[in-house]
């Protein structure tokens, strides 16, 4: 793209792609920045659902788009940890992606199915510890499943990761008594916990989250070294101009901080983060380092 066109952006529909399912975090959150995009774009932005492969069909077809800043890709952790449980993987997470922004940080939280016999996390690994293998874990994406190892490996539990097309899916396995628990972000299972359908046992975050006060840290519950927080942020494909990237990022922090969307992720338990292209690039690479080691101790498979 020439500097004279990368003027003219945006002059098109934008394409912000989500890896899973409708009704996870990701799509809630896609779904409330595509139109406050569109009213400053005054071009139309669509989310599109690209489900399958825990979410690399999604990352691969954003790493191999044009690189002219119309098809974004709304990613969290599992964008950095595929490249530690897939060997060849269909694109370059580096050279394929251009990070643009991150958008927001929550905790994930640890729900149960009420009927599951664990009132809080020490429960639940006596439970785990006296049933190996019983417990089946529902994993709506390698976010899920990574938080699970990373849970298994400073606990010594055992259960059973049962995969689905997302955190909708997924939690919605656990409502229906299919599956026992998960790790999954405070935006999905926020409106099961408020109405008794869920039991949260924990945040995952170093400190409690403010739209759940009453609900201990995994720190607090006796596993001292479990701290994890979440981010959702914005991909480009990598090679979009350096002046795209930047309205890009320009805009969604704006759109992050404006009052009904902040509003709006502080009611899901998520706090609102302004970036720059850089600040989330380093971050990007941080993450995929650190799930590369957690993955080389929790002997995960390589695909």
């Amino acid at each position: 793209m020439t500097t004279a066109v990368a003027a003219e952006y945006p002059d098109r529909l934008t394409r912000i792609v989500s890896p899973f399912a409708p009704g996870g975090g990701l799509d809630v959150v896609a779904r409330l920045i595509a139109p406050k995009l569109y009213e400053i774009y005054r071009q139309p932005v669509i989310v599109e659902n690209r489900t399958g492969a825990n979410g690399i069909i999604a990352i691969e077809y954003v790493a191999k788009a044009a690189p002219d800043g119309y098809t974004l890709l709304i990613d969290t952790l599992g964008v950095s940890i595929h490249p530690a449980v897939v060997r060849k993987l269909p694109y370059d997470p580096i050279k394929g992606l251009e990070p643009v922004t991150q958008l927001l940080s929550l905790p994930f939280v640890v729900v149960v199915n009420p009927k599951v016999e664990a009132k809080n996390v020490r429960e639940l690994i006596d439970l785990a510890k006296k049933n190996p293998g019983r417990l089946n874990y529902a994993q709506g994406g390698m976010s899920n499943r990574m938080l699970g190892e990373l849970f298994r490996l400073q606990t010594n539990v055992e259960v059973t990761f049962v995969p689905y097309k997302g955190s909708g899916p997924a939690t919605q396995s656990i409502l229906g008594g299919e599956s026992d628990v998960t790790i999954t972000d405070s935006i999905t299972v926020a409106p099961h916990i408020a109405s008794g359908r869920l039991r949260a046992l924990a945040v995952t975050s170093p400190n409690r989250s403010r739209m759940l006060p009453e609900v201990p840290t995994v720190r607090e519950s006796g596993v001292p070294e479990y701290a994890v927080v979440v981010w959702y942020g914005i991909f480009a494909t990598g090679g979009t101009p350096a002046g795209v990237v930047r309205r890009l990022n320009s805009e969604l922090n704006k759109i992050v901080i404006m009052p009904d969307v902040s509003a709006r992720f502080a009611d899901l338990g998520a706090e609102p983060v302004t970036s720059t292209p850089e600040a989330f690039g380093e971050l990007f690479r941080s993450q995929l380092a650190r799930w590369k080691d957690v993955a080389a101790r929790a002997n995960m498979p390589v695909e």
